[in-house]
């Protein structure tokens, strides 16, 4: 009950669909809220845990097969579309103080093959508010394989 929390079990988010997009798994992981914040309105996350996530990320062929033009008349429709927009506000509805990722995985592979492969994840980020500075620990296995199908 105290701190007020929730215990998640496995999720998923997303899916890989005709060899591209992009799926994030977690096997399970908790999120404490701080309890005074929350009397004055104010959300503080405590700490949020993921346990065994996965993000893996996928792009097609013809994803790498678009032409440049496209691109090109996307940024010119967003230019001219509305005047410059006003940076966002510095007060977030919600503050993190701690997120922590155990034994995760990052799988990335572009449309000619390449993969990079991160495992062993272990990720310590506390202080995550914005304009202030955070502490990172982190360590991991990596490899990179070109053309590896």
């Amino acid at each position: 009950l105290l701190p007020p929390g929730v215990k998640f079990g496995q999720a998923d988010w997303g899916e890989i669909k005709d060899g591209q997009g992009l799926a994030v798994s977690v096997k399970g992981g908790v999120v404490e809220l701080e309890l005074t914040p929350l009397f004055s309105g104010n959300l503080v996350v405590r700490e949020v845990r993921l346990d065994n996530p996965v993000l893996e990320m996928r792009e097609g062929k013809a994803v790498a097969a678009a032409p440049a033009q496209q691109n090109q008349a996307h940024e010119q429709t967003a230019q001219n579309q509305a005047p410059a927009a006003t940076a966002p506000s510095d007060e977030l509805p919600v503050e993190l103080m701690r997120l922590v990722v155990r034994q995760g995985e990052v799988r990335y592979v572009d449309a000619q093959g390449t993969t990079l492969h991160i495992e062993n994840l272990n990720l310590s980020v506390e202080n995550l508010r914005r304009r202030e500075e955070a502490g990172v620990q982190c360590d991991f296995a990596f490899d990179f394989k070109e053309n590896a199908q």
